[in-house]
């Protein structure tokens, strides 16, 4: 007789682990700490797992992890493996697996969470990962910056900008931003449409465009409605097929003054 497929275990945020060697599970991932003298005496040992969706494990990524030697507060012990957490929950949406950020992965071990390595870290990510990844990620982030109310509300003028900017299409830019104070460079070459000119160029910090003109297409406020009223993944979305999905977190910093990668203090520490 066949047997009934596995119940589904619902996703549960929390701690696991021990006050010593923590670990934390955000949806299908856990981040965790382990003491491994045998394979490194002075530093802790990393596991992150990804559960399948009857939260038996699917895939792991594990090794020492150099930037946590055993000398380390419990906070900082916990801090780690908080944010690492936050930062590849989205590894659930992930087609490959954990196979495909090995390199994020290795580095996050290997340097530690602080800020500037984070954003490094993200980068990773985001070039590795699939676009419905970056999505999710990216969502995830607005909602822990800004607030899941405040986030789509915040998104609406983000959204209307770069279709004004784009005229609804993929921005033709392979080479990476170049950072600009106050700007964000993504407009290079959108696709010609009919209909009013509207201004087109990099949207600054204050939300505005500017640059040269280019006619809006048409139904041009019935499609950004549409996108905006559709929630935040939809809007995230817009924004990374737009933009492309290794571009999309620098444009949505500049954009929204905020880094989008978990921070200690979100988090009480």
């Amino acid at each position: 007789m066949e047997q009934p497929p596995p119940a589904l275990q619902p996703p549960v945020d929390g701690w696991v682990g021990t006050v010593e060697l923590p670990g934390y599970r955000a949806d299908r991932i856990v981040a965790k700490l382990d003491l491994l003298p045998e394979v490194d005496p002075d530093h802790l040992y990393f596991d992150l797992l990804l559960l399948d969706p009857q939260g038996r494990t699917q895939d792991n990524h594990s090794g020492p992890c150099l930037a946590m030697k055993r000398s380390l507060s419990l906070e900082e012990r916990s801090c780690f493996v908080r944010v690492v957490a936050e930062l590849v929950r989205h590894l659930a949406e992930e087609p490959r697996g954990l196979s495909g950020v090995a390199r994020a992965l290795a580095f996050i071990r290997e340097n530690g969470v602080g800020m500037g390595r984070l954003v490094a870290a993200a980068q990773m990510l985001d070039e590795d990962c699939s676009e419905r990844a970056v999505t999710r990620g990216l969502g995830h982030m607005l909602q822990l910056c800004l607030g899941a109310d405040e986030a789509p509300t915040a998104m609406r003028e983000v959204v209307a900008g770069l279709a004004r900017s784009s005229g609804f299409g993929a921005l033709d830019a392979p080479a990476p931003l170049k950072e600009t104070p106050g700007r964000s460079q993504v407009s290079l070459t959108p696709r010609a449409t009919k209909g009013p000119l509207v201004a087109l160029g990099g949207l600054t910090r204050s939300g505005r465009f500017g640059g040269a003109q280019i006619p809006p297409p048409l139904g041009f406020d019935e499609r950004v409605e549409a996108i905006n009223d559709s929630g935040l993944v939809s809007q995230v979305g817009y924004v990374v097929r737009t933009v492309g999905k290794s571009r999309a977190r620098h444009f949505l910093r500049e954009t929204t003054d905020f880094h989008l990668v978990p921070q200690p203090e979100m988090f009480g520490f």
